[in-house]
Order: structure tokens, then C-alpha cells, then sequence
């Protein structure tokens, strides 16, 4: 990458119309939209450039995401953030990986083949949404030592604990792989068991019969392995719906700090069944960039308010300062961007 440009990946498949459209996994409409807003908050809390790699099986729908995404930008935005297609693409022994849990959710394991020029990117589900600029996500990269290869946040359930996991898994709640840092420079170069790929290729084949969950299961399985080559992010990078369900916080540090990026995983976006997370993410897809945070700030607080008067249907609302966990860090982001303003 050059300097000062932040590389993220994402990965549109299986997103063909009329296959699952209204909510399910496949839904184009839904995966595109979800892909905006997660482009859209990156942009607005940025001034750095962006650049989104794209791995699609169409060309039609790349070219979609990038129209509608950016569109109705104002120019300086426009101007930071930069798309590049590539096509899926899978070894021809390894075609079979291609539909295990969602199309091409495998995908990512072959990417430092798949891309030689590359030297590090940050790969992104697309029920993402940040909440803190996303340079500070990539920082991490510069707290790797000299082995890490990766970054991953703790799962925090699933591993352990669900009837369905069967797999070795990393540390004591396995690993979310939902945001993930990748040095391919060191993958490509430095990776044991005969390489990044071969090693990815061992655990699905030794444990096929018992994966869940495609990558993430192989994922965990490598890094339960290698726990050395792994570099940890805090919860707070990856917080979904159930870390603040049954009345609890489970990620203990968004008590202080609040949440940097949120994950809609399990349609938690599209779906009314946990309403705060979703009035985040309703109020990041009607802000229109270029408009003042502010305002974004002031309407996301209240759409929370209206959930909690409304009683809509949301666990997370048990949670007492659950409206703030969701919006400090954006409020904190707004504040900082205003001391600047006065002392410049």
C-alpha cells in the first residue's frame, strides 16, 4: 500500500438476485447496502485514503457497490477513497471450499496468492460499521511483532460453549473473523507447516467433518496451533448484539471507552430483533456524508432514546448505559474534531 493509505478487503459473492433478497445470507440488496454504510462510516471519520479491494463474482454488482456507495458524495470525499475489483478466484483442487457456510466465505485464506502485490490489508465483513477512525483500526498493524501475521478480536461465545463447535480453537474463547489484519508480506513468506495456505489446507482437511463455520473454524484451528503468530485486538473492534445481552456487558472495556466498530452479524442490521444496534446502523444509512456529525450524533441518540420509550425489542437495552457504549467513541471523535478546529 502507499503511505498514508489504509487497505481494506471485502467480499461480495453469492449475490445474485432473487436468492434469499428479502433478509437471508445471500440477499444482494442487503449485502450491498450494508456495504455502503459500512464505506460511508469509514469516509466520514477519515481523512486519510481508503482504498476497498472488492473480491466479486460479478462485475455487475462491484460496479453497483462502488455507483451507490459514492454517488451523492460530496468531491473531497470522493476524492479519499479508491475501489479495485478482484475476481474470486480458488485453487482448481480446492473448488469444493468455494460454498462451505456462505460463497466464497473461504475466500480470504487464499489471498496472499491471490494478490502478489500486496503487502498488508484489514479484511472486513460487510455488517460492519465504525464508530472511531479507521486509521486508528490500522495502527495496530505497527504493534505486530516480528512474528505476528494476523489480527483477530476474541469471539467470546460460540468457542466452547455451543453444541455445534467441535474444532480446536484460539486462546479461551476462540477468535471472531470478522475483522481481520493480514500482513501478506509475512504470510506469503514466514508461515509454518509448509506456508499460510498449505497450513489453512491441513486444518480443513484434517477437520471438515466437524467445521461450522468455513473460515473462522479454520482460522481458529491454525491459530490454536500458532497462538505466537497471532496479535489480539480488544473486544471493542468487533462488538456484536450478544456481547451486551442477558443484562451483561461482555466486552468490559466499551463500559469506558465505548465500541469502535459494531457488527451486525446474524442480520442483527436488517432484522428488528435487537433494536439499539439497529438504530445505529439506521441512522448511519440516512446520514448523508458531508453533513455534520453532529447531527448524526444528536439523531442516533435519539432514535435510541425512542427504542427504550418505545419498548421495541432489544436485550442489549437491559443494559443501563447501553446508549452511550454504542455512541462514545463518535462522541468522542465529534469533541476532538472541534478542540482542533479552536486550536489551529
Amino acid at each position: 500500500s502507499r503511505p498514508n493509505e489504509i487497505v481494506f478487503l471485502l467480499i461480495l459473492c453469492g449475490v445474485k438476485r432473487g436468492r434469499g433478497d428479502a433478509q437471508g445470507g445471500g440477499g444482494v440488496q442487503r449485502q450491498l447496502q450494508q456495504g455502503q454504510v459500512l464505506i460511508k462510516s469509514a469516509a466520514a471519520l477519515t481523512s486519510q485514503r481508503l482504498r476497498f479491494l472488492v473480491v466479486a463474482d460479478s462485475k455487475k454488482v462491484y460496479n453497483e457497490l462502488v455507483q451507490t456507495s459514492t454517488d451523492n458524495w460530496p468531491q473531497n470525499y470522493r476524492d479519499n477513497v479508491s475501489f479495485n475489483f478482484v475476481p474470486v478466484w480458488y485453487p482448481p483442487d480446492r473448488l469444493q471450499m468455494r460454498n462451505m457456510f456462505r460463497e466464497c466465505a473461504t475466500e480470504r485464506l487464499f489471498l496472499p496468492q491471490m494478490l502478489p502485490t500486496e503487502d498488508a490489508l484489514i479484511y472486513l465483513d460487510t455488517d460492519l460499521i465504525f464508530m472511531r477512525p479507521p486509521e486508528e483500526l490500522w495502527h495496530h498493524f505497527y504493534n505486530f511483532n516480528e512474528k505476528q501475521v494476523a489480527a483477530m478480536a476474541p469471539c467470546l461465545f460460540h468457542y466452547g460453549t455451543s453444541p455445534t463447535s467441535k474444532t480446536p480453537y484460539y486462546g479461551r474463547t476462540g477468535l471472531n473473523a470478522g475483522v481481520m489484519h493480514m500482513n501478506l508480506t509475512r504470510m506469503k513468506h514466514n508461515f509454518p507447516d509448509g506456508g499460510w495456505i498449505q497450513a489453512n489446507m491441513a486444518a480443513f482437511d484434517q477437520y471438515k467433518e466437524a467445521i461450522a463455520l468455513a473460515d473462522q473454524d479454520i482460522l481458529n484451528i491454525v491459530f490454536n496451533k500458532h497462538p505466537d503468530l497471532l496479535y489480539e485486538l480488544e473486544c471493542d473492534w468487533n462488538y456484536r448484539a450478544f456481547q451486551c445481552s442477558n443484562g451483561s456487558n461482555h466486552c468490559p472495556i466499551t463500559d469506558t471507552q465505548g465500541t469502535s466498530i459494531i457488527h451486525g452479524n446474524a442480520l442483527t442490521f436488517v432484522s428488528s430483533k435487537e433494536s439499539k444496534i439497529k438504530a445505529v446502523y439506521d441512522s448511519w444509512r440516512h446520514h448523508v456524508l458531508g453533513a455534520p456529525l453532529r447531527q448524526l450524533y444528536t439523531g442516533m441518540r435519539e432514535r435510541l432514546r425512542e427504542v427504550s420509550k418505545l419498548k421495541l425489542p432489544s436485550e442489549c437495552a437491559h443494559l443501563k448505559n447501553i446508549d452511550i457504549i454504542l455512541t462514545q467513541r463518535l462522541s468522542t471523535y465529534i469533541k476532538n474534531l472541534v478542540t482542533d478546529s479552536f486550536t489551529l
